[in-house]
């Protein structure tokens, strides 16, 4: 371990300011006693672990968890056939609700990891936050929240409960991953290929169908809040150039 770790028993906060934690198979790992935890990020930071199916952050039992600041976390696992986890929720408490709230910092996660949950009972909220995994997946059980970001990598992916899926698919994906902060897609652009045109129209009456998932940032597109056939004459104005 390089740089400066340290840890408040006061606040629950473990700052990581410009920070090498090398290990073999677990960097960070809270136990059971927490109710709130909290990494704190500052410069430029890094777990590495080499064991594949290790894990790099392993928050156990704890209700709210933040990783947050204004600094970058890199974690490195091995990219081999079995996926480590880059961020490991666990919960066998009889609390409800368990969130981790990842928050205006930047993480980047390379090799096959994952952000997993064990008992289907964790939730996670990205919140004007950067996160890249080169290949990776997320899926936490109950729901996941991107709260001022959007979903760059894959194109056209969108949240279905608690997992990140691919265009057109409701099952959890796995591969390049790319969030990043803002709200960054074409008005219209339903089905995210970066062009509006009757594709669009075709996805967004799949979503009122309910033959995909429903994604309503992209499908809402008068901003009404809703996702119904309003929508589709709202689309087809914009793409007979009437709004």
């Amino acid at each position: 371990m390089s740089g400066f770790v340290g840890y408040s028993t006061i606040t629950r906060i473990l700052t990581l300011d410009n920070a090498t934690i090398t290990h073999p198979n677990r960097g960070i790992d809270v136990g059971k006693e927490f109710t709130v935890f909290i990494i704190k990020l500052k410069g430029t930071n890094a777990i590495n672990h080499s064991t594949s199916g290790g894990i790099a952050i392993n928050l156990h039992n704890v209700v709210n968890h933040y990783i947050n600041g204004d600094g970058t976390l890199n974690i490195s696992v091995p990219d081999g056939t079995m996926a480590s986890a880059a961020i490991y929720l666990e919960n066998y408490t009889e609390a409800t609700n368990h969130r981790l709230h990842i928050e205006d910092c930047t993480m980047n996660v390379s090799g096959r990891a994952e952000i997993l949950e064990i008992d289907g009972d964790n939730n996670l909220t990205i919140d004007h936050a950067t996160l890249r995994m080169s290949n990776g997946s997320i899926s936490v059980g109950n729901n996941v929240e991107l709260v001022d970001c959007y979903i760059s990598k894959p194109v056209g992916g969108h949240i279905v409960g608690g997992s990140l899926c691919a265009a057109g698919s409701n099952s959890y994906f796995m591969g390049e991953i790319e969030i990043l902060p803002g709200n960054d897609f074409l008005k219209g652009d339903v089905d995210g290929n970066g062009k509006v045109n009757v594709s669009d129209v075709s996805a967004l009456i799949n979503m009122i169908l309910g033959i995909i998932a429903v994604d309503s940032e992209r499908g809402d597109v008068n901003g009404d809040g809703r996702v119904n056939v309003s929508d589709v004459s709202a689309l087809i104005n914009i793409i007979l150039g009437i709004d």
